[in-house]
């Protein structure tokens, strides 16, 4: 079976806020392997159809090809991004955002659970190098951003990490509790 997320590097922000928001449902599961072969679904593309015709051979060999997901990401600090060759970038000092970036912001946020707030923050904040803020291409923005690398944009704007860390300790709890 192809495996195509199987490192961090591989992993979207579009996938991560779908973990996310599992994360948020995992106390719904009435047994941790269920919590982990739907982790197993969004991480690897697989329906729950599909997945529940497998082995459990196959089904272990899946868990552990994300297994990565047990060790902490590493990042470069950077603050640029390239997007089909633009360059990309993130304020120097988020203390500097201007009256309309941080008015967009909370507008847009307001009452929206985190892993929604996500993309409408990066297509707020991280823009072409010299381009001023215009809120007309944030709709834009997030389905760019949704198909960029975490680590990417990560390194770029790191106010992700405190989740990051949360779904390491999470799914290194339920991988060693699946094994």
């Amino acid at each position: 079976f192809p495996v195509t997320i199987n490192s961090w590097e591989d992993l979207t922000v579009e996938v991560f806020i779908e973990v996310l928001k599992l994360e948020k449902t995992k106390d719904l599961y009435r047994f941790e392997e269920f919590y982990v072969a739907k982790m197993v679904e969004i991480l690897l593309g697989i329906n729950e159809e599909e997945l529940n015709t497998f082995e459990m051979d196959l089904f272990t060999t899946l868990v552990n090809e994300i297994g990565f997901l047990q060790n902490s990401p590493t990042y470069e600090n950077k603050k640029d991004i390239y997007i089909e060759d633009v360059k990309y970038v993130a304020p120097a000092n988020f203390n500097k955002l201007t009256l309309g970036e941080y008015a967009s912001i909370k507008t847009l946020t307001k009452d929206k659970p985190y892993e929604d707030q996500m993309l409408t923050i990066l297509s707020i904040i991280i823009r072409p190098e010299g381009e001023k803020f215009e809120a007309s291409k944030i709709n834009e923005r997030r389905e760019r951003f949704k198909k960029l690398r975490l680590v990417d944009v990560n390194e770029c704007v790191n106010f992700f990490e405190p989740i990051q860390l949360l779904l390491y300790l999470e799914v290194h709890y339920s991988l060693q509790t699946a094994s």
